[in-house]
């Protein structure tokens, strides 16, 4: 099994540790420092003494340099290790910004040339294919030449085509590949301000590293509008209906909420609990599932693909309503104390419930979840679990909850036997076990944030249980 990571403030080297480490080494350069003058004094004692006492000094003297010594040494090692904290921090962060730079460069420069290419006769699906190969850093035109080569035979793209189905999971799990999707999506506001032909300049003082004017946001925002036009990914009021009600025990550990997430096969998409704190306040603990409709053109599932983007966006989205409604039928009022858990889609919706909603989301578990685009205020504790073979997890962009602590690991094994699924790694059975590696480790970080969630809960016994099921309301 994969060794699990956790991360803080985007940073993957342990830096919290390290400053925790240079801190004893003062401690015990000062302690040093302190016994060697005492023995000073000492010798001093025994030196006035005179006799057989002022030979003793002579050891007193030379316990006291080697004290002298230690503490000097100490007191580097000390320096060094915060230094070193600082430095790895400085370094993770300056490269993974040179990344992200050159993919909004790389993408910048594709959506420039993506009309004449469209006015060629290359679909749109061979742009992002060419937007993948940039980010990855690929040179764009060899990839643009070996594809307009290969796929111009039609034997051939049929060939091609059985191929990546054969494949297509393995590629998918590619760490690099998942890197690659994260870098392309996170520099699609570039790729739209270059089909708007704006230079380099101009988009580098209007994207995200400088004046923050278009963003992923305004990418999502512009693929509402298209869609719409088109009769796609509209949105649409939302109903709730309870389906079950129970009462349960709390659940204690991550891995027990994560348990506790309703999925594809359960057919509600949300389960709340209500409890009440030691003043007799309610509290709420919301569970959200992941989405389940693929289809571009909206139905009657309000966790789908229009919800998706509109929580990119920044919209009140359909899934985001459902899950508010869902807690206003289960007794929460505005400014109530929630908890919440969610998967894939379900993730987002919990993030935006925490940027956007009425109520006063203290704590976010999310599973799997793109939430890159979604601004939750620092105030609330998250814990996000990603798997390094997810592609679903890192779709959306490069990580931006910078105050979150995240756990990853590679979830398939070695020589993983890969079969009809396209991203085995998002499997929420394999979350569970990273859930229950989390509640194991002994990171300080991350045990303060489960001891939250524990102490949000702590005064329940019992709870009350709800699942819902949420539909779409044409209009």
């Amino acid at each position: 099994m994969a060794e699990l990571r956790v991360t803080a403030g985007g940073v993957a080297v342990e830096t919290g540790a390290l400053l925790e480490q240079s801190l004893r080494l003062h401690r015990a350069a000062g302690l040093l420092a302190s016994n060697g003058r005492a023995l000073a004094a000492a010798g001093a004692e025994l030196r006035s003494l005179g006799g057989p006492a002022a030979v003793a000094s002579g050891r007193v003297e030379e316990l006291r340099s080697r004290c002298a010594t230690a503490a000097e040494e100490a007191h580097r090692m000390a320096e060094a290790l915060r230094a070193a904290a600082g430095n790895y921090g400085a370094a993770e962060q300056g490269s993974g910004a040179a990344v992200t730079a050159l993919a909004a460069m790389l993408a910048g420069e594709l959506g420039r040339v993506a009309p004449f290419l469209l006015a060629l006769g290359m679909g749109p699906g061979r742009i992002v294919g060419l937007l993948a190969a940039a980010a990855a850093g690929q040179s764009v035109p060899w990839v643009l030449l070996a594809g307009t080569v290969v796929l111009a035979d039609p034997e051939r793209r049929r060939e091609v085509q059985a191929g990546l189905e054969a494949i297509g999971p393995r590629v998918l799990a590619d760490p690099a590949v998942v890197a690659a999707i994260r870098l392309a999506v996170q520099s699609s506001d570039d790729l739209l301000m270059g089909w708007a032909q704006l230079p380099g300049p101009m988009r580098q003082l209007l994207g995200e590293s400088g004046l923050g004017v278009v963003d992923a946001r305004d990418t999502a925002g512009w693929l509402l509008g298209v869609g719409g036009a088109l009769g796609l990914l509209r949105e649409t009021p939302v109903a709730v209906a309870a389906r079950q009600h129970e009462t349960v025990a709390p659940a204690v550990t991550v891995q027990e909420r994560v348990e506790r997430i309703p999925h594809a096969g359960d057919g509600e998409q949300i389960r709340v609990e209500r409890f009440e704190d030691g003043s007799g306040e309610p509290r709420f603990e919301v569970y959200i599932g992941p989405t389940l409709s693929a289809e571009l053109r909206t139905g009657d599932e309000p966790f789908d693909p229009a919800s998706i983007v509109g929580l990119i966006a920044g919209d009140h989205a359909g899934s985001l309503r459902a899950v508010e409604a869902a807690l206003r039928e289960a007794g929460a009022r505005p400014g109530d104390a929630v908890m919440a858990v969610g998967y894939s889609q379900g993730g987002m919706v919990a993030a935006g419930l925490a940027e956007r909603s009425e109520f006063d989301v203290q704590g976010l578990i999310t599973v799997g979840a793109p939430t890159a685009n979604i601004a939750v205020p620092e105030s609330t504790t998250v814990i996000a679990l990603a798997h390094d073979d997810d592609g679903l997890a890192h779709a959306g962009g490069e990580p931006g909850l910078q105050h979150s602590v995240t756990v990853e690991r590679a979830a398939l094994p070695k020589g993983f036997a890969f079969g009809g699924d396209l991203f085995p790694a998002h499997d929420l059975g394999r979350y569970a076990e990273t859930a229950g590696m989390a509640d194991a480790h002994d990171d300080e970080r991350l045990q303060a944030a489960i001891a939250e969630f524990e102490a949000f809960g702590a005064s329940s016994e019992v709870r009350e249980a709800t699942t819902f099921r949420a539909t779409r309301v044409e209009q």
